[in-house]
């Protein structure tokens, strides 16, 4: 078991509340936390962590339980 780097891709239910929810992911202290357009006026948020692999699944929860998130995926996952 080792540490890893993860980047969850976030969408949100609607696009005002994307700085509510950037705030609420600021808590968990990411490594990089950016805005990203995919069109249309659409931004998703792209949040990069380092954690130990075992603590992926429940760092993802974490995430999917802020309110106004519609949804996580897994965008990178690597070993440090």
């Amino acid at each position: 078991m080792g540490e890893v780097f993860v980047v969850f891709k976030i969408s949100v239910e609607d696009q005002s509340l994307l700085g509510k929810v950037k705030e609420e992911i600021k808590k968990l202290s990411p490594k990089e936390l950016k805005e990203e357009n995919i069109g249309f006026g659409i931004k998703v948020l792209k949040a990069m962590f380092v954690v130990m692999d075992e603590g992926i699944n429940s760092l993802e929860e974490k995430i999917s339980s802020i309110n106004g998130v519609s949804s996580v995926d897994v965008e990178d996952l690597g070993r440090i």
